[in-house]
């Protein structure tokens, strides 16, 4: 009876273990500059890398080597400043990723599992301050904050269980466009540009990128010196889509108008800085209507 009773919890403790989720490996101490050095003089050189089989199921091999490559790899500027430096098993990105800015700033950090991001990342601006915070569930981003290069929180980016907005911002603070993510995919990209940059056209009713020639589409939008918004409004292939709005210097809203095609259609309202009700009009296909 006692063997049997011993037998029995030796058999529980077996079980147990057997379940156990092997841990995380740890993120290793690039700020050490013992275990960087260690990892670069180990790292092969992207350069020495190349990718080998049928699309979509490519892996990651040595130039020199036969089998996919397991290991740390990095990547330089042409300044000679470290631009990367990521693991990789079995020929697929596998571990963890770090990148530098070329002013040896971090720009991003996070791990991969097989080819897919997975748990926390995080995005620097140059300037070192943080950019994203994102979560990753197989290649998916879950959720995110996102804070401008000044430190401002954007009240814009949100992600509902990876659906939503994402803001991209330039150096200088201005958006640089704004990313739709539908179940963690990033479904479409529209850049942001100021009124400075376009150019309306009389003779075809479109506005025009100054740099690129084209139709807009995109989000434009203007600030005041401050920082506080202007206006903004959405363009496709030239015309205004959508809601238009503009604010005083107060921040109280100026005007608000709704666009069809690149013709006024729905309301439009105007106040004053003190938020009175200066004009309220209506609009069908560009025409004005009595009120509906």
């Amino acid at each position: 009876m006692k063997w049997l009773a011993f037998l029995a919890v030796v058999m529980s403790l077996v079980g147990c273990g057997s379940d156990e989720v092997p841990p995380e490996p740890l993120e290793p101490d690039l700020e050490d500059p013992a275990t960087r050095a260690n990892i670069l003089e180990k790292a092969l050189d992207l350069a020495k890398l190349e990718r080998r089989g049928e699309p979509g199921e490519q892996l990651w091999h040595a130039v020199d080597g036969k089998s996919p490559y397991s290991g740390w790899a990095k990547s330089f500027f042409s300044s000679g400043q470290l631009k990367s430096l990521n693991q990789l098993g079995a020929g697929k990105l596998d571990g963890f990723l770090l990148q530098w800015h070329e002013n040896g700033q971090k720009k991003k950090k996070g791990r991969f599992r097989a080819n897919e991001e997975e748990g926390k990342w995080i995005l620097w601006h140059s300037n070192g301050q943080m950019q994203q915070e994102g979560m990753y569930e197989v290649g998916k981003l879950m959720s995110v904050s996102v804070w401008s290069p000044s430190g401002e929180k954007c009240p814009v980016s949100q992600l509902d269980n990876g659906s939503g907005v994402v803001v991209w911002y330039r150096p200088d603070g201005r958006e640089s466009f704004r990313s739709t993510y539908e179940n963690g995919v990033e479904v479409a990209r529209l850049p942001t540009v100021s009124s400075d940059d376009m150019t309306f056209s009389k003779k075809t009713n479109l506005w025009y990128h100054d740099v690129e020639r084209e139709p807009f589409s995109g989000r434009l939008s203007d600030q005041y010196e401050d920082g506080a918004p202007k206006g903004e409004v959405l363009m496709s292939a030239g015309k205004k889509q959508g809601r238009e709005r503009y604010w005083h210097p107060n921040g109280q809203l100026r005007m608000e108008s709704h666009w069809r095609n690149g013709q006024l259609h729905g309301s439009l309202t105007e106040w004053d800085a003190e938020g009175k009700v200066l004009r309220k009009e209506y609009y069908a296909a560009g025409k004005k209507i009595a009120n509906p």
